[in-house]
């Protein structure tokens, strides 16, 4: 059984995983479980509703609205829920986000953890934490973290994140698991 929770924790919905219910993940590129589910009464999950499973924890990040059936006169859903961290691409980048001047261009030569510190201080002004934790980075060693420059042009927190990870920049996986982002080789058994 699967709860589907608003964002204070109330369950709206339990369901259990059937036909047609996947989860998807490919790195750097998508990562999200997909409910399918009829209703007789439509239910409409807002942002931040999610989903705490064995495979993790997911948000709604988009809006979604059901199909109406007409063979049953119910509500048909296609519910898609982003890892918790996908929330990060409704957000601008800042290199100041803690003050009032908030630049979303701008350019910075410097190191791979500098970067990255200036990532959790998006997340930080965000108020956003995993499970009451802060985040924080892990630099694999097959990473040098070299000075390199780096443009931000309006870019979201989570495509600058995954930028830095480019073959031109400091060619590595980027990943988040629980509070921690990971810059190395991501491998799975």
């Amino acid at each position: 059984m699967i709860d589907v929770k608003d964002i204070s924790g109330n369950v709206l919905l339990v369901t259990t995983p059937n036909g047609g219910c996947k989860r998807k993940f490919t790195l750097q590129k998508e990562d999200y479980i997909l409910l399918k589910f009829s209703l007789e009464n439509p239910i409409y999950f807002k942002l931040g509703s999610y989903v705490e499973c064995d495979l993790g924890l997911f948000e709604v990040c988009d809006l979604q609205s059901p199909t109406f059936n007409t063979d049953n006169a119910g509500y048909d859903y296609e519910l898609r829920l982003d890892a918790y961290y996908w929330k990060w691409k409704n957000k601008i980048f800042k290199y100041t986000p803690e003050v009032a001047g908030q630049e979303a261009s701008w350019n910075l030569t410097a190191p791979l953890d500098v970067h990255v510190g200036i990532v959790l201080r998006n997340l930080k002004a965000l108020g956003y934490k995993y499970k009451g934790r802060d985040f924080e980075f892990s630099i694999d060693s097959s990473v040098e973290n070299k000075s390199l420059l780096m443009s931000y042009d309006n870019i979201n927190i989570l495509d600058a994140l995954f930028s830095m990870g480019a073959k031109d920049k400091w060619s590595c996986d980027v990943w988040i698991t629980e509070n921690i982002i990971h810059f190395g080789r991501c491998e799975f058994e």
